[in-house]
């Protein structure tokens, strides 16, 4: 009986001997690996849904936005119009994104981690970076904590 009761011990003590890894931190998937691992299509739909829905909903908003104010200071300096000409715009053909984006992942693996929307807002009319100013602006050494 105490041999049983010294295997069942040893047995369930195992996993406080062994150091424990943080699994999930190892295998979290990236923007980058997700994007790679897709295909063209499904990388061209999310830049498509992407770009209608931030156009759309900045255009929503700037309703919003105007009305809001309006109500409330009874101001009418904002208009529509005028905050409409500021939605950001993504003139090139989406395919287009789409290879920058994949070239960019490709090009720059220890970026995987910069989000797909912080790549599209760079690579938009507004900002128009290149892969190598979008690299310096988003590259994990850049982002230094200050002291």
């Amino acid at each position: 009986m105490k041999r049983l009761m010294l295997a069942w011990s040893l047995l369930l003590s195992i996993p406080i001997l062994i150091p424990s890894r943080n699994y999930a931190a190892a295998t979290a998937p990236t923007e980058g690996g997700s994007w790679l691992e897709w295909g063209e299509e499904t990388r061209y739909e999310y830049v498509k849904g992407y770009v209608t829905a931030y156009q759309r909903g900045f255009y929503e908003a700037c309703g919003v936005a105007v009305s809001l104010r309006s109500q409330t200071t009874g101001s009418n300096e904002l208009s529509v119009d005028n905050c409409r000409q500021t939605i950001p715009r993504y003139s090139k053909n989406l395919g287009d994104y789409v290879d920058e984006i994949t070239q960019y992942y490709r090009t720059y693996p220890d970026d995987w981690n910069v989000a797909l929307s912080e790549l599209l807002e760079a690579f938009s009319d507004s900002r128009h970076l290149t892969l190598e100013q979008t690299h310096a602006y988003y590259a994990p050494s850049a982002k230094k904590i200050p002291k």
